[in-house]
């Protein structure tokens, strides 16, 4: 299979024809799928301040507009583990479960940002949930995404 590089959104029975091995699949109920609470709990405070700087060099998103989001901690967490592990792994499957509708969209842009930053890496994005809402983050007339 021909993997490309970037960001692609697929569907659930997508996801389920893709039996590639290169891929790490984040967030899926599978046994052997790297969960976000799990790894994120095993990094240490350090790696997680230096990724954090690093994810917001990249994006620059607000306290204010994370405050918004009803699931900011998993949000976050989701953030910081996907970053650590897009420099283990070259191929990331995502799933959207655990994030809300709005959360989803932009989960969605934050990830395009890192992929770009990364280069020669590829994130398969796993929509669950087939309605989209677009949120705006726009305060004071600058946006925060």
């Amino acid at each position: 299979m021909e993997i490309k590089e970037g960001f692609f959104e697929i569907t659930v029975k997508e996801s389920k024809s893709i039996n590639d091995v290169r891929f790490l699949r984040v967030n899926f109920p599978e046994k052997d799928a790297a969960k976000i609470h799990i790894y994120y709990s095993k990094l240490k405070e350090r790696e997680i301040q230096n990724i954090k700087s690093e994810i917001h060099t990249i994006v620059k998103l607000s306290d204010k507009a994370l405050n918004l989001l009803a699931e900011r901690e998993f949000f976050e967490k989701g953030l910081v583990v996907i970053y650590s592990l897009l420099k283990n792994h070259d191929f990331l499957m995502v799933t959207d479960v655990g994030f809300s509708y709005e959360s989803i969209d932009v989960f969605r842009v934050l990830l395009k940002k890192i992929i770009e930053n990364f280069g020669n890496k590829c994130i398969y994005f796993v929509r669950h949930k087939n309605e989209k809402v677009k949120v705006n983050f726009t305060f004071i007339g600058k946006r925060y995404y």
